[in-house]
């Protein structure tokens, strides 16, 4: 059996990808942009359904630091501070004492999503914040905050994301070879 090459048409094409390998990292910076927001997406799903904390407010929590063509990465950032459990759902709880007159006896708040919890002895304070009366102070009340959930849930969703890259990445990449999105 006998092969023939055309050299012209193989010339062509290394000229053709040496012209299109300068685009490469900017599809991988585009693939790895999709990828992001999609786990961003995810993440605050993934969130969402461990606390109960709102979606705008997990998603503005959630920063995304961009991939560029210069630099491959993207990150996604939550601030590392204490969440108060004002950020929760909450109420103030009454009971019927003497009377029928309502008396405070805590507050409810829903930390995990569908279960309350009644904290004896704690307050509303004015500024909107919860706080829990103990010898004789008022000490303001910590939630778990969102890098914390963070932190235990993007182990969950890895494998699922992983697959994304991997199929974002080729979409980007064929793209460039064969200038069509089909």
């Amino acid at each position: 059996m006998r092969l023939e090459i055309d050299a012209q048409a193989v010339n062509r094409l290394a000229l053709d990808l040496d012209a299109k390998a300068k685009y490469v990292n900017w599809a991988l910076a585009r693939a790895i942009n999709r990828v992001v927001a999609l786990t961003k997406t995810k993440s605050k799903r993934a969130i969402r359904a461990q606390v109960a904390l709102s979606d705008s407010f997990v998603g503005e929590k959630l920063r995304i630091d961009k991939a560029g063509s210069s630099h491959l990465q993207a990150v996604i950032r939550t601030p590392a501070r204490g969440l108060s459990l004002a950020k929760y759902k909450h109420a103030q709880a009454f009971k019927r004492g003497r009377g029928n007159k309502a008396k405070k006896v805590g507050v409810r708040v829903t930390v995990k999503r569908g279960r309350s919890k009644l904290l004896k002895k704690a307050v509303i304070k004015s500024n909107g914040n919860i706080a829990l009366f103990y010898k004789g102070k008022l000490h303001t009340l910590f939630g778990p905050s969102v890098s914390q959930v963070w932190n235990k849930t993007r182990e969950q969703i890895k494998p699922e994301i992983n697959y994304d890259m991997n199929a974002i990445a080729a979409e980007e990449l064929r793209y460039i070879l064969t200038e069509s999105r089909r």
